[in-house]
Formats: C-alpha cells, structure tokens, sequence
C-alpha cells in the first residue's frame, strides 16, 4: 500500500481511489513539476500538458472498478472524462487510466507518431490542458462527494 497522501491537486483522486483498495503503483501528469537540470533541480510550466492519472491496485475487485465508472460516467463537467484499462502482457492486473476522453479518443491517430498524445496536446492545443485541469478539479469534488 502506498502511504503517501498526495497533496497536487492534480494527483488529489489518487487518494480517494487509494480509499477504495489499496494501491500498488500510481502516477499523475503534474502541472508544475520539478525537473533536473544539469546539476539542480528547476520547475517545468507543463500546465498545457493534459492531466493523467494512472494507477494499479494491489488486489483488483471488479466492485471497485464499476463504482469507478460510474463516478467518472455521471460527472457533469466541461469534458467528458474516461477509465481506460492496459492489460499487462503475462502480468496480473491491469494498469488503469483516468483521461479526458478527447485525449484518449486522439491516441491511435498518434501511434506511430514521434510524439505522445500528450504532447500533440500541449503544442496543437495548448488551452486545452488548461481547462482540463480546472475540470480534473471539479472531478476530484465529485469523487469527495460521492466517495466516502
């Protein structure tokens, strides 16, 4: 289990998912993160980046997965946002996606691109990532509402 709380509000629904069923593995798009560079560390304005969030569970109930769709299913926000699983190949589990759907509809049009779907967004869009995360906020409330 993952004991850190993650106070970004951009990892902030990792917590609640963390509530659910304990975590094996987590990662979120930050906004501002702190990169290295040459020999100290620096903040990185990736606020045009859209948000992620990407998470594995210790022990997966399918229970757990279908409160999960349904709390990102019925969120009335700006965007639409999905669940999207990744089968591991010859690995137990599955490593699960929370994106906007606009992002996630655009990845197989960017597979045998040089660039991520993320970073088409950022310089295609660069708004987008903007909205996206001021939605990503009004998500994480509704988790927080309905989450207990």
């Amino acid at each position: 289990m993952i004991s850190n709380e993650i106070s970004a509000r951009e990892g902030i629904i990792l917590n609640f998912i963390e509530k659910m069923g304990p975590l094996a593995w987590r990662k979120y798009q930050q906004r501002y993160p702190h990169v290295w560079v040459k020999d100290h560390s620096e903040i990185e304005d990736r606020s045009s980046f859209p948000p992620y969030i990407s998470f594995r569970f210790q022990k997966e109930q399918a229970g757990v997965i279908a409160t999960l769709r349904n709390l990102i299913s019925t969120y009335e926000g700006e965007l639409r946002w999905v669940l999207e699983p990744h089968f591991r190949e010859n690995l137990p589990g599955a490593n699960w996606l929370i994106a906007p759907g606009d992002v996630i509809a655009m990845r197989p049009a960017l597979k045998n691109n040089s660039i991520t779907v993320y970073e088409f967004f950022a310089k295609e869009y660069p708004l987008f990532g903007p909205v996206a995360y001021l939605d990503l906020d009004g998500l994480a409330m509704h988790f927080k509402k309905n989450i207990k």
